[in-house]
């Protein structure tokens, strides 16, 4: 994989056939990414943050990469309480 085809390293997204636990690992470090950047924000910004996280990572929308997509989807779940806690 290589930047020519969107995917690898140099794209910011892992290949899509490469590892499925290092796929996941990538998404759940890009979806932590995203969280904490917007930790500190209204409420209304972290629903709507959260809203596109669940739209990014469900794994019907990455087909290519459900297992690692849904290993990332449950994280993001796990952690909605925290995040939207008023």
């Amino acid at each position: 994989a290589d930047a020519a085809s969107g995917e690898g390293p140099s794209s910011g997204r892992p290949p899509q056939d490469g590892n499925l636990c290092g796929q996941a690992a990538a998404l759940v470090e890009e979806m932590q990414q995203e969280l904490d950047r917007n930790r500190d924000a209204s409420l209304e910004v972290r629903r709507r943050v959260f809203r596109d996280l669940q739209r990014q990572f469900h794994p019907d929308k990455n087909m290519g990469r459900a297992e690692a997509a849904n290993a990332a989807f449950q994280r993001l779940m796990e952690r909605r309480h925290m995040f939207l806690a008023p």
